[in-house]
């Protein structure tokens, strides 16, 4: 073997020691299905892993959502192999599960949960991943999305097992404006990263070379809100396009892009911070 190659071994195994265990990966995976609690989690005991374990694989066995031979992999690649391998399975979000049905109302099972994480995912599920499924909010949750990206409610939960289809759907139907977002840096984001956000001149160049004054919100933005003097900014019509309900969930989705691409390490918040707006 080379010396090179030596090096490049040398290199990936000290990256692979930096990778979260394959214990660790169990348990965000099992909060992330409500099998464990975020807020128990500095004192769960063995039993209470071990449980959520269990709990899990009977579902997932239940569920007809995988084949018998990859529950059968559980004894050829040892348990938390095998787990952390299924519960990644469960929460993929690029090729996830497509569902044939929604869940029934009132069920409890791995598919409401399942429904449940990827609404969590998008910013729609304030509730307890673990609630049984029900029309007032799973389907309503759904709804929103399926009226975001014009399909049915169940297209709807098989596009958030997708996110880069559920985003072309998304850029196919709606106008350029609808993704032309305000945000609001907080106090305590860094002054240089603020600064960068505020270069006013310089979008305003790349909004006209983009977009031109094709519409009348573009020809608004160009004359009422890019402006060098703050106190001739319309705030107004920036607070009221912040609070737009479909931007909000661009904005989510953009996080989610981000989530995926390992800016964010763990579960994923709301917090328009620093990380999300360096990148």
């Amino acid at each position: 073997m080379s010396d090179d190659l030596d090096d490049i071994v040398v290199k990936l195994e000290q990256e692979a020691e930096t990778l979260p265990g394959k214990k660790n990966q169990c348990l965000q995976h099992l909060i992330e299905l409500g099998y464990l609690s975020l807020g128990k989690i500095n004192a769960l005991v063995d039993r209470d892993i071990e449980a959520a374990k269990i709990e899990f694989l009977k579902d997932a066995i239940s569920s007809g959502l995988y084949a018998e031979t990859d529950l059968e992999m559980i004894a050829f690649e040892g348990e938390d192999a095998f787990l952390a391998q299924l519960l990644a399975k469960t929460t993929d979000i690029d090729e996830g599960f497509n569902f044939t049905k929604l869940p029934a109302k009132g069920e409890l099972s791995l598919l409401s949960r399942i429904a449940h994480y990827r609404l969590d995912i998008f910013g729609l599920w304030p509730f307890s991943i673990e609630q049984p499924f029900d029309v007032v909010n799973s389907r309503a949750a759904l709804q929103t999305i399926g009226e975001y990206a014009d399909c049915t409610v169940l297209d709807a939960l098989n596009y958030t097992g997708d996110v880069e289809k559920l985003t072309r759907r998304l850029l196919s139907i709606h106008s350029d404006e609808d993704f032309i977002l305000t945000i609001k840096p907080r106090h305590t984001v860094d002054t240089g990263v603020r600064k960068k956000l505020e270069r006013t001149l310089k979008f305003k160049k790349q909004l006209l070379e983009d977009f031109g004054e094709r519409t009348d919100f573009f020809k608004y933005l160009r004359k009422e809100v890019l402006k060098e003097n703050p106190s001739k900014v319309d705030f107004n019509f920036l607070n009221r396009e912040e609070k737009k309900p479909f931007k909000q969930f661009v904005m989510r989705l953009i996080q989610v892009h981000q989530w995926q691409d390992g800016l964010y390490d763990g579960l994923l918040d709301s917090d328009i911070g620093e990380l999300t707006l360096k990148s």
